[in-house]
C-alpha cells in the first residue's frame, strides 16, 4: 500500500505491509481466518505464526508473529514470535521523541527502573546482565537488560531475560511436570 502505484497481491490472510504506518510492519487484517485455521492444528496452543512468501522485508505481532520469507526471514520471526508468544517488548530506542513518561511497562525485558533490579536482579552481572538505556522506541526513560538481544537487533541470540521470560509462557499453557 505505500507503493505508487500500489502493489496488491490476493492472500488468504489479507497480509499488508504498512501497517500502523511504518513501511516494514508486515501484519495480517484477516485474523478471524487465521485464528480459525489455527484451531485445525493440534497443540498450537496459542503458538501461531505466519509466512507471507515474499523478498521484502518485513515482519511484525500481534495475536500471530508475522515475517516475510526472505533472507533474514528465519530471524524477523524468532523476533516477532518473542512479541507474540513471550510477549516481550522491542528494545530498539528510535521511533519516539522525548523520554517514556508512562507507567512501568508490564514486559518482563524493560523497565523505567535504571539499576534493573525491579525486573531482573537475580540475572544482574551474569554474561553481561545489567541495565542499558533505551527501549520500547524511546532513547532515555526505560532500560532494557543487555547491551544487545534479538529483541533489539537480528543476527544476535536473544538475552537470559528474554529467554526466561518466553520459558515462562511456555509454562502458562504447558504443565512442565505430567503424571
Amino acid at each position: 500500500p505505500d507503493r505508487s502505484p500500489p502493489i496488491v497481491k490476493d492472500t488468504a490472510y489479507d497480509a499488508s505491509y504498512n501497517t500502523g504506518g511504518t513501511p516494514r510492519c508486515l501484519y495480517i487484517k484477516n485474523t478471524s481466518r487465521a485464528q480459525a485455521d489455527s484451531r485445525l492444528a493440534p497443540d498450537v496452543e496459542g503458538r501461531v505464526i505466519v509466512l507471507v512468501n515474499d523478498t521484502r522485508y518485513g515482519g511484525c505481532a500481534g495475536t500471530f508473529s508475522v515475517s516475510y520469507t526472505g533472507s533474514s526471514g528465519a530471524e524477523v520471526q524468532a523476533h516477532e514470535f518473542g512479541h507474540s508468544f513471550g510477549r516481550l517488548a522491542a528494545e530498539y530506542d528510535y521511533g519516539r521523541t522525548g523520554s517514556s513518561t508512562g507507567p512501568e511497562p508490564s514486559q518482563a525485558n524493560i523497565t523505567k527502573d535504571s539499576t534493573g533490579k525491579a525486573k531482573w536482579p537475580l540475572w544482574l552481572g551474569y554474561n553481561g546482565i545489567s541495565a542499558f538505556q533505551g527501549a520500547g522506541y524511546y532513547k532515555t526513560g526505560l532500560w532494557r537488560p543487555k547491551s544487545n538481544c534479538l529483541m533489539r537487533a537480528l543476527n544476535v541470540p536473544l538475552c537470559e531475560v528474554c529467554d526466561e521470560q518466553i520459558v515462562k509462557q511456555a509454562y502458562v499453557t504447558v504443565n512442565p511436570i505430567e503424571n
